[in-house]
Formats: structure tokens, C-alpha cells, sequence
């Protein structure tokens, strides 16, 4: 790699007059100027070239032929920007829209950022296009390149929509053989929206709904007058002022507003204006006035799929919450040295102050930059002082390392009196409510002030937690010794209680265990060495960490190194390891209660596990708490056998029991409710199928426990046929004569109050609405949807039968007729993030009501963008809402090819209904993240005949089981259910041991899924995550 040129007096300065004008105002002129030679490099490092090649949005700037910036994305698959050398990048045709008003012709000068969003990483590079290639493709020269600060920006998980980015290369080639645009491409340019001056509605509503924007500046010439602006804040950074110079040098100035949830792009045209003595917007060093000239609005323009913020940054003050939109003073009254280079500084909290452990706090600090300058720089650290002691005490404190430039001037000059501007509390890292497991708290460092606080609220409720604290040194152990104290005395606590009663004494409640990585006196007499597997097995006890949650915080290399440790084989087992797709890591916070020595994952919306059914193979589980204790699932196997020439895809239902949610002994049984008097129809294709297909159960309060299944229908003939498993039915022709399933309804366990929906056998739901098939043939749209939804409402049955383009819902007889249909539309802006894709449905719906979003403390609003508040008479409380689950998938023909089969990739989505009928679509979520488990090597011929199937399930899954437990309805209904429940349900079973929730405690949401058509697996949601998958996306409800 080329060495960065040694920084003299004589070496070009890399900043032109303009940054540096800016650069001087904000009184850092000559240490930037140091930065700049040592960081601003006119080659590319090869992290830099390597980061380049993972992107697939590449966002870009350059001036039109009148002199305008305009700024753009481009896109494409990992590798469509690549390094051949350190000064040059390519970038593949094909990866920019027709239209597009940005110039990339040979000799454009072009400012570029490569942006990672799920990891917030970000690089810059300026340059040249040095040549073209006549489908499109570049080559760029790098002239600057340098890394960018990452502070600001709002977290996402871009994925590409490989349909429309196939459909867009497949354009792009054809307009390049026609020297014309492609038909799609026209229609795109129609749909285009362009304008000189003001902005229209559209384009307002997306820029009011945008938390992210690029700014595309140059270096100079015209104006005009202006009809439309924009203001916006410019906060802290890295005193580069690479924009704000342009802009002081040359005004005209480009932006770049994205739609994450539909790829709308919106790119404005005009001049910026910086307005150094405005400092009104939170956090704003100094404000940025932009006057618009000219924009154009392009529909659908990036080919991605919805991609919603996932976790705010907590630097940006307007996230803040506790402080107001402006900060407030709070006094500083008293400073204490915890340990070597550490302090604790505490403050007088404001009256409105309320925060949860694990917290951070927000603070702005006046910093003298020299020349007379002064700049504000704001600081996040956790509180380490627990709430309670803050309610009695009317103090808040946080725990600070001297580690950079406001640390050291806290270090240095503060001193009890001083006042210092709170903007507020923020942070999603806190302990889980209503849990009764016990913790592991792995510390690193200046990690333990967040665990601190932690610990003590562990033990306030009761439960055991263990802590491990890694250190270099002792002398930097803050608050160990106030930690072991606390854990002694727990430990005192519980043996004297076990004494007293005269039993055996329980394992330790509380233990702190610390261990020196580093040099330590002969006075340190605790542990040496890092955190192993070998300490982790040690605290955690013969069991392992079965049924522990684990929380870590430390500095990225100890988080880093933990995880592995966590996930090594000697201290999990390795095949219980399974590949989720990419999601950005959690930089605070692993939650994880291993179960059955495995390690499930905390995705974005909660703890995931597998479960082990003693079943080889099974999938699709679909989990209910019964209200008498216990669990009850279904779950299916299949796989592929050959008779007689034709292949047969063979299935089997089983349904378990057990009194703990993990499964761990799980008395499971084949599920027929046929008792093997059912035979199918026969298809006329090479592949056949029999058996039944994905059971999901469902609770009906006061009537009990129901399942809804696919199956082929009954052959024609030979009713009284019974055949051996396995072997192929009579050959009669299937209704219809081509491959379809129909769906059944059948009882599991009827309670006493069931009354004529004691189903004793399986019922065929078909339906009766007179027309409908006529009407649906008419629309070219025969739907033959297996996976209907049950839906209760009212004490009546409902199924959901199709979801889109049109909600249709049906009222369901005891005879399985549908006696009344609910159709409903998707409101315009969530139905477009569905148009185009093969939606389907998935398990039964569950009813969220108002009152439990209230009592999880989300009432008084939606978690997206309407009000979500029931105006009526009730005035002001939360609506609540039926909420299902969604899914399509798509296919890599490219993978398809090459291995020869069909790889799909699926895609699951939460959505809520309205709470009454016709049960409208209001709302849609981000997408579930589920795990998938790749096939690993079968050990012998028969499982490699259970694993033989047609298409590849390296991405497939399926959400088959939806359930909330601990709901107040449900423990109403628990005598009535339990009287007929017990002793003659299927499955066996030992009898409830009450695990379902308490009465009272925030109900939980239970997702059953099938991974990779091998795994059975289990996510559990609190409402609170529920709702965080739904913020920031528009909201009818």
C-alpha cells in the first residue's frame, strides 16, 4: 500500500480557502489543519477499497451543465463498486436511474460517500471520471480520501429488492441495444415529478418525513430568486467543514431525500446559506438556510425493500427525552474519584426527571476552541446512580473515564457548584421486565457503569445475578468493592433464610466475581486472565447457561471477544449455532437465554430459540400456553419418497405438551383428528403430496383450543379406502385437476361452554359466498389461499382468506361455509410497499387490545405515524387491534441455475387489523427477523431421504404459530377451559404447572416458525417490542 506523504510546511494544505474561512471562524483552524494532513490521503487504504465492495448504495454529487450540484444514490449488488488499484474505482453499469439529473460523464468532477447504515461506518472520496463504457459503466480517480464521522447517523438494514433490480438491469441493457428507453424505464420517467422553485405536497410530506439527507457541494457561479427553503442544524463533527467550506466558496449546493420504506428519491437543486449566530435548533453549532431552484422526484427509484430506522442515534439531541428542546442547567454537587482515571460527578435532577437502569444522559459543553472561539459539543454517559436513590436523593450521577477532550475538561476544571446544560435522558439498554431468570452481567472496564446499576435492580426484584468484572489493573475496578459488599450480603440474605427454615441452602443469589487482565500487585488476590469459557461454565453451574439471560457492556474489542466466548463450542454446543441474516450487531447488549444447551439469538424484536421436540426434522410449530399451566405445540415433518415412478412429498403432524415453554421433555404423538379415515385425491403431476400440512392451533376463549391445517381434498371414490402410510393413494383426479390444498378446522380440546363447536371431526372450509370464484375468475385472480387466518372477534369465528391486493375476510359456520364476506382495502402508501409481491398469509391472528398497550405503558399514541387514540367516549385511550402476520418470497435465478434448484427467500411481516370488522389492514411492521438454519451433512442414508427435497431451504421459513400469553381474558377463561381440558387432550402431557404468565404481568407474544424446513423454533416478543417494530412507519390504526 502507497505510504501516506509525510506532513511538512511545504506540502499542500488538503483544505481549500473556503473550509478553511470556516475552519477559522469556529476557531480550529490549526489543529484541523494537523488532522487533515495526517487523515485526508489522495489514495485509498485498502479497508477503505474493501468497504467500497460491501456496499450496495454508493451515494454521489456533481455539478449539471448550468453549474448545479445534484446528489444520487447508485445501487447494486456487493461488488458492484470495486478497487482494481488504491486511486481508482470502478463502478458496474447499470447501477444508476434513467434520468437521473446527476452528470458522471468523463472528466465530471464527482464528491462520493460510501455509507454503511447498519453499522454506521462511513468513508468518503473525491475524484474524477477518467472514462466510461457505453453500457453505463465508470471509472473513477480518486484524488481525496478520508473517513467520515459516523455520529449522526440513524441505523438500517438495506436489503435489495432482487425483482425490481433485476427488472431495472433488464432495462438498462435493453435501452443500450435499442439506444432508447425501456418501456419500464418510460413509465418510470412519467412517473417522474420535476420543478422549478416551490415544492409540492409530495414532496413536502417526504421531506417532513425524512430523518436522513445527503448534501452534494462544489467548488463556483449563478442566482436566482428564490421560491422555496429549507433550515436544518449543523451539529458537532470533525471540524473538517469539507461541506460548509464548499459552501462558503460556492453556494450552490445539491440534497438528496430518500423514502426508506418505498425507495422515493427526491433530489433538490439550489444555493445554501450558513448562518453562523443561529443556534435555536437543539444542539446546532450554527444553521444552514437552503434556498430550493430546482427538484426532481422519482418514484420507487431505488430497488430496496423497506428498510426503517432500527435503532436512532443517541447523539441527536431531538431523540433526547427529559430536558425539553432546549437544555437545561442542572449544578454539579460533588465529584468523587471511584478509581484510577475514573470519577463520578454528581448532579441536582431536574423535577420531571424519570429514567430506567441502563440509561444514558445527554449533556451540552462549552468548549473554548481558542482565537476567541467558542463551540458546543455534546456528550453522552450512562448513569450509574439507581433510580431509587435518584427519587430519594433528588441526585443523578454518572461515572466518567478521562479518555478525550470534554472528559479531560471535566477532569480538569470541574468542580461542585459549576453548571453544566442536561438535554435529557435516552437508550434502549435496560434490564427485561417480568422475567424470573437469572442473569449474567459480563463487565469490561468502564462497562460495568451501566451493569452497576443493573445489578442492584436484579437483586431489587428478587432475582439471582451474577457479574463478571474484567479489568486491566485493580487500581481501575470502579465500585468493586461496593458490588461485592451487595452480593455478600445477598448471599448472607439467603442462607440465613435457608437456616431458618430448616432446609437445604439455595445456589448464591448474588455473586461478583472480578479477574485482572493485566499487571497486578501481591495485594490483588482475586482471578487473573481474561474471560473465558472455562469462568463462564464455572458461574454458571452444571447446568449451563440454560435459562440465563446475559447482558454485556465494554469497549468493542472485549464485546467482540465475548461474543465468541459465549458461542464457542466447549461452552455452547456448536450445532445449536444457526445463521441469521445480517442485522446490525448490538453494541450493548446480548440477551440470551440458553436453552437446552443452546444458544437462541435476541434479533431486533426479541429472545429467538429452537426447540427440541424429540421429533427428527419437525418444523412449523405453532406454541400455546393453556390457561390451566402448560404448553401446548404442533408441529410437522416431511420429506420425499419414491413409489412407483412418481415422488411423494410425505407429511406428518404431531402435537406436544409440556409444562415448560423450552420443551425440554415434550410427550409428543402423531396428530391425525381424521384417525386415519381420510384419503386424498390424486394429482396428474410427477409430484404428489399427502398427509396434513402445517396444523396451527388457536385459542377461542371460552370454547378451548383449536387447529386449522391444509389438506388435500378426499378422493372421489373408495371413501372406506384406507391405505398404509406412505403408499400411493387410488388414482382419482384431484377437483380441478391441478395441484391445490384445502384448508380444515378441527377441535383439540373443547371446553365445557363449546357448544355446537365441538367439533368432533375436521371440517373443509369452503367458500359459499354466492359469485365469488365467478367474480374472481372475471378478475384473471383465482385465489386458492391455504394458509386462511382464524381470526375471533365478538365470540365469532373469522378467517382471514387473502390479504392483497384486496383484505378479504370471511365469517365461518360450524359447517365451514362462509356465510358473509368483509373486503377491505390497504391504505395507498402501505399497499404500494406490497404491490407486485405474491402476499400470503401465515398463523392464527391474536387481539392486542388498548388496555394491554396501556398497562405496557404505551398508550397515548401509535407507535408509527397516526394517533392511534380512541377519541370517543373513552377520550384519549389506546385503540387497540387484531395483528397478524404476512409473508412472500422471492428467487435468485442466478442460485437457481447454478445449483439447480429453487432458492427462496422469505420475508415476514407483522400487520394489524382495525379491532372491528371488515377488520381493514392499518398498519405494517418491519420485517420479523428470523433465523435460518443451513442443512448440515445428514449422518445416514435415512435422513438424507428426510432432507431430499426439490428446492433449496437455506432461506426459507415460515411463521406458522401466534399466540399472546398472560392475557387478562385468558386467565378469566382458565376454570372453564380446564374442566374439559384435562386428561383428554392430545399429546399426554404431566400436568400444568402454571407457566403460563400471571395475571397482571405484561403479556407476551409467542412466534412459532419453521426454519429451513428443519428446525422448530421460538421468539418471544414483549408489546414493547412489538411496537418498536412498527415506529417510524405509517400508521392508520
Amino acid at each position: 500500500m502507497p505510504e501516506v506523504p509525510a506532513a511538512n510546511a511545504d506540502t499542500l494544505s488538503p483544505f481549500h480557502c473556503g473550509e478553511q474561512h470556516v475552519q477559522r471562524r469556529a476557531g480550529v483552524r490549526d489543529r484541523t489543519e494537523d488532522v487533515g494532513r495526517r487523515f485526508i490521503r489522495p489514495f485509498m487504504p485498502d479497508q477503505h477499497r474493501e468497504f467500497y465492495a460491501e456496499l450496495m448504495l454508493f451515494f454521489v454529487g456533481s455539478v449539471d451543465a448550468e453549474g448545479r450540484p445534484w446528489a444520487s444514490a447508485l445501487f447494486g449488488r456487493p461488488g458492484f463498486v470495486s478497487s482494481p488499484d488504491p486511486h481508482h474505482l470502478v463502478i458496474a453499469p447499470g447501477s444508476r436511474n434513467a434520468a437521473d439529473p446527476v452528470n458522471l460523464a468523463v472528466g465530471s468532477k464527482v464528491g462520493a460517500l460510501g455509507l454503511q447504515l447498519h453499522t454506521r461506518r462511513r468513508n468518503r472520496v473525491n475524484g474524477t471520471v477518467v472514462a466510461a463504457t457505453p453500457e453505463g459503466g465508470l471509472l473513477l480517480q480518486a484524488d481525496q480520501s478520508f473517513g467520515n464521522c459516523p455520529k449522526y447517523i440513524q441505523t438500517r438494514d438495506i436489503t435489495l429488492d432482487e425483482d425490481r433490480l433485476a427488472a431495472h438491469h433488464a432495462a438498462s441493457a435493453g435501452a443500450q441495444l435499442t439506444a432508447t428507453a425501456s418501456p419500464s424505464q418510460q413509465q418510470q420517467q412519467q412517473q417522474q415529478q420535476r420543478g422549478a422553485g416551490a415544492l409540492g405536497r409530495r414532496q413536502r410530506a417526504l421531506i417532513a418525513g425524512a430523518d436522513t439527507f445527503l448534501l452534494a457541494t462544489c467548488l463556483p457561479p449563478g442566482r436566482e430568486e428564490a421560491c422555496s427553503s429549507l433550515t436544518w442544524p449543523d451539529y458537532v463533527g470533525n471540524n473538517f467543514f469539507n461541506s460548509l467550506g464548499n459552501i462558503t466558496a460556492n453556494p450552490a449546493s445539491g440534497l438528496l431525500f430518500i423514502d426508506w420504506l418505498t425507495g422515493d428519491t427526491l433530489q433538490v437543486a439550489g444555493e445554501a446559506v450558513v448562518d453562523y449566530d443561529d443556534t435555536s435548533l437543539p444542539g446546532a453549532q450554527r444553521t444552514l438556510n437552503f434556498q430550493v431552484r430546482e427538484w426532481l422526484h422519482t418514484p420507487a427509484a431505488l430497488p430496496i425493500r423497506p428498510a426503517p430506522v432500527i435503532e436512532p442515534s443517541p447523539y441527536n439531541p431531538r431523540l433526547l427525552a427529559g430536558a425539553g428542546p432546549a437544555p437545561k442547567p442542572v449544578r454539579l454537587v460533588r465529584v468523587a474519584l471511584e478509581a484510577e482515571g475514573i470519577k463520578t460527578y454528581e448532579f441536582e435532577a431536574p423535577p420531571s426527571m424519570r429514567y430506567s437502569p441502563g440509561q444514558f444522559a445527554s449533556f451540552d459543553f462549552t468548549v473554548d476552541q481558542g482565537g476567541g472561539t467558542r463551540s458546543v459539543i455534546n456528550r453522552i454517559w450512562t448513569i450509574s446512580s439507581h433510580p431509587e436513590e435518584t427519587a430519594a436523593s433528588g441526585r443523578f450521577s454518572i461515572t466518567v473515564k478521562r479518555a478525550g477532550l470534554v472528559s479531560s475538561l471535566l477532569f480538569d476544571s470541574a468542580t461542585p457548584g459549576d453548571a453544566v446544560a442536561f438535554r435529557g435522558v435516552g437508550g434502549s439498554f435496560t434490564t427485561v421486565t417480568n422475567s424470573t431468570r437469572p442473569a449474567l452481567l459480563v463487565a469490561g472496564g468502564i462497562g460495568i457503569t451501566p451493569l452497576r446499576v443493573m445489578f442492584k435492580q436484579l437483586l431489587s426484584e428478587g432475582r439471582a445475578a451474577t457479574l463478571l468484572y474484567s479489568v486491566r489493573s485493580p487500581h481501575e475496578a470502579a465500585f468493586l468493592q461496593e458490588l461485592t459488599k451487595l452480593a455478600q450480603a445477598q448471599a448472607g440474605a439467603a442462607d440465613a433464610g435457608a437456616d431458618a427454615g430448616g432446609g437445604a441452602k439455595e445456589p448464591p443469589r448474588a455473586a461478583v466475581v472480578a479477574t485482572v487482565t493485566g499487571s497486578a500487585n501481591r495485594a490483588w488476590r482475586g482471578r487473573r486472565g481474561r474471560i473465558d469459557e472455562a469462568l463462564v461454565r464455572e458461574v454458571a453451574g452444571g447446568g449451563g447457561l440454560a435459562g440465563w439471560e446475559v447482558y454485556m457492556c465494554g469497549p468493542e474489542a472485549f464485546m467482540a471477544a465475548m461474543e465468541g466466548v459465549l458461542a464457542a463450542p466447549s461452552a455452547v454446543h456448536d450445532h445449536a449455532m444457526t445463521a441469521a441474516r445480517k442485522r446490525p450487531r448490538l453494541a450493548v447488549l446480548l440477551l440470551s437465554a440458553v436453552l437446552a444447551a443452546l444458544l437462541p439469538r435476541l434479533t431486533e424484536a426479541g429472545l429467538d430459540m429452537r426447540l427440541r421436540l424429540g421429533v427428527p426434522f419437525a418444523f412449523n410449530p405453532s406454541v400455546i400456553a393453556l390457561p390451566e399451566g402448560g404448553y401446548l405445540t404442533t408441529a410437522r415433518t416431511a420429506y420425499m419418497k419414491g413409489v412407483a415412478g412418481r415422488w411423494w412429498w410425505i407429511n406428518s403432524a404431531y402435537i406436544c405438551r409440556d409444562t415448560d415453554i423450552n420443551f425440554p421433555q415434550p410427550a409428543c404423538r402423531r396428530y391425525d383428528p381424521f384417525g386415519g379415515r381420510f384419503q386424498e385425491c390424486m394429482w396428474r403431476g410427477l409430484v404428489d403430496t399427502r398427509g396434513i400440512e402445517d396444523p396451527k392451533l388457536f385459542v377461542w376463549p371460552g370454547r378451548g383450543v383449536y387447529a386449522v391445517f391444509n389438506r388435500k381434498p378426499r378422493a372421489i371414490a373408495r371413501p372406506d379406502a384406507v391405505l398404509a402410510y406412505g403408499t400411493p393413494p387410488a388414482p382419482e383426479a384431484c377437483p380441478d385437476d391441478e395441484p391445490w390444498l384445502q384448508q380444515f378446522i378441527a377441535a383439540v380440546r373443547p371446553s365445557a361452554g363449546a357448544g355446537e363447536w365441538a367439533l368432533r371431526e375436521p371440517v373443509a372450509l369452503r367458500v359459499t359466498v354466492p359469485g365469488f370464484y365467478d367474480e374472481q375468475r372475471a378478475k384473471r385472480q383465482i385465489i386458492k389461499e391455504k394458509n386462511w387466518m382464524p381470526l375471533v372477534a365478538d365470540d365469532r369465528l373469522y378467517m382471514v382468506h387473502s390479504i392483497h391486493p384486496q383484505h378479504l375476510v370471511f365469517q365461518i359456520a360450524r359447517d365451514g361455509s362462509t356465510p358473509r364476506q368483509l373486503a377491505s382495502s390497504w391504505p395507498p402508501r402501505l399497499g404500494a410497499l406490497l404491490e407486485g409481491r405474491d402476499v400470503h398469509g401465515g398463523p392464527p391472528a391474536v387481539h392486542v387490545t388498548g388496555a394491554m398497550l396501556e398497562g405496557a405503558g404505551l398508550g397515548g399514541g401509535s407507535s408509527g405515524s397516526g394517533d392511534g387514540v380512541d377519541s370517543g367516549a373513552g377520550g384519549g385511550r389506546r385503540r387497540g387491534y387484531h395483528l397478524g402476520v404476512l409473508h412472500y418470497f422471492t428467487k435468485n435465478a442466478t442460485w437457481s441455475k447454478t445449483r439447480g434448484k429453487d432458492t427462496k427467500y422469505y420475508f415476514h411481516y407483522f400487520y394489524k387489523m382495525r379491532d372491528e370488522p371488515p377488520f381493514a389492514p392499518c398498519a405494517l411492521s418491519a420485517e420479523i427477523p428470523l433465523v435460518f438454519r443451513r442443512a448440515r451433512p445428514a449422518a445416514n442414508g435415512e435422513a438424507l431421504r428426510r432432507q431430499r427435497i426439490w428446492k433449496d431451504t437455506s432461506h426459507t421459513a415460515f411463521v406458522s404459530g401466534l399466540h399472546l400469553q398472560g392475557t387478562q381474558q385468558q386467565n378469566q377463561r382458565a376454570n372453564s377451559s380446564a374442566s374439559a381440558g384435562r386428561g383428554g387432550g392430545h399429546g399426554g402431557g404431566r400436568g400444568g404447572t402454571g407457566a403460563g404468565a400471571a395475571a397482571g404481568s405484561e403479556p407476551r407474544l409467542l412466534v412459532s416458525y419453521g426454519s429451513s424446513d428443519i428446525d422448530a423454533r421460538l421468539q418471544i416478543l414483549t408489546l414493547r417490542q412489538l411496537e418498536a417494530l412498527f415506529a417510524g412507519l405509517p400508521d392508520t390504526c
